[in-house]
């Protein structure tokens, strides 16, 4: 089974990096199963519905993207795209005027739903800030006593992140694609890109 888990991994195109985190949520499913009975949109649908550490939810379902038939079943798209940090989320949702989805949308595409992210250029946290913006934010909010390893808190880290993006829609006149590309690259680099 072991052996058919691998193959069948190799053939759905998922890298080798996940092979581990991949056998690890399925394993138990498929090792009870004879090779030659596995059904493999089943093995699937147990990988994402089985996918209980949200981190891999994420990183399994950008694999299984162009999968179009497997994310049209509602139960796989919600394993794929979990709602996290629900209570956090819509506090500062409502606080901020800004959807839960996107807050959700930034945590899943920035940082796979790891509160302990670091990307190398040193955006920290679920929301991946860097540190001059964060700062910046935690100021803006209102937020005392912030300090940078705050960020690797789910609730600071979407407080100063849902702040920053509306501070952005708001900046960009309700302009969605614009104040996302801002979030990513920087105010600046979307003005100069508009402005042209």
């Amino acid at each position: 089974a072991t052996r058919a888990l691998n193959m069948y991994l190799r053939n759905r195109g998922w890298s080798d990096q996940f092979l581990p985190d991949i056998r690890r949520i399925v394993g138990q499913h498929l090792l009870s199963i004879a090779p030659d009975e596995l059904d493999w949109n089943q093995a699937t649908d147990l990988l994402l519905l089985d996918a209980k550490d949200t981190r891999i939810a994420a990183r399994v379902t950008r694999s299984l993207e162009r999968e179009a038939e497997l994310l049209s079943d509602r139960s796989v798209l919600s394993a794929g795209y979990p709602t996290v940090f629900e209570d956090i989320v819509e506090r500062e949702a409502t606080r901020s005027g800004v959807p839960s989805a996107l807050l959700l949308a930034v945590m899943r595409e920035e940082a796979g739903f790891d509160p302990g992210a670091l990307s190398p250029r040193g955006a920290r946290g679920l929301m991946q800030m860097i540190p001059r913006t964060a700062r910046r934010m935690a100021r803006s909010a209102g937020l005392r006593g912030f300090r940078l390893g705050k960020l690797f808190s789910p609730e600071t880290s979407i407080r100063l992140g849902a702040h920053y993006l509306r501070l952005l829609l708001d900046e960009f006149d309700g302009d969605l694609p614009a104040a996302v590309a801002s979030y990513h690259a920087g105010e600046k680099t979307v003005a100069r890109w508009k402005a042209s």
